[in-house]
């Protein structure tokens, strides 16, 4: 079993393509003998109402907006500065939006059984 983090971002369907290409300039993503591994959603809908002070990519301050959103997810070694660089580096400069949905889960990533 190899310690991983799984990396989990909400990102408008347009922009899901432009967030794979940079977060891989960073760091492809691997899963063991494979690279550049992701997994995404089909759209859903994402909710939201914009507080006073906030920059909207969408809506409007104060009222109730509803818009498509992808949930994509990858894996990472559970190292905190790779973990740090792709948030700043690869995730945030190419995502939209003023306040990005990031989570992150610490999880094990069990490999094939023949190893």
């Amino acid at each position: 079993m190899e310690k991983a983090y799984r990396v989990t971002v909400f990102v408008p369907p347009a922009q899901l393509e432009e967030l794979l290409a940079s977060i891989t300039r960073v760091l492809p993503p691997n899963d063991g003998k494979y690279s550049e591994v992701f997994w995404w959603s089909a759209p859903g809908t994402e909710q939201f109402r914009p507080l006073e002070g906030s920059k909207p990519a969408s809506g409007s301050v104060g009222e109730l907006s509803r818009m498509d959103s992808i949930e994509l997810k990858f894996l990472l070694p559970r190292n905190e500065e790779l973990l740090n660089q792709v948030v700043e580096e690869g995730i945030r400069p190419a995502h939209p939006w003023e306040a990005p949905v990031i989570t992150v889960d610490e999880c094990c990533i069990i490999g094939n059984s023949s190893e």
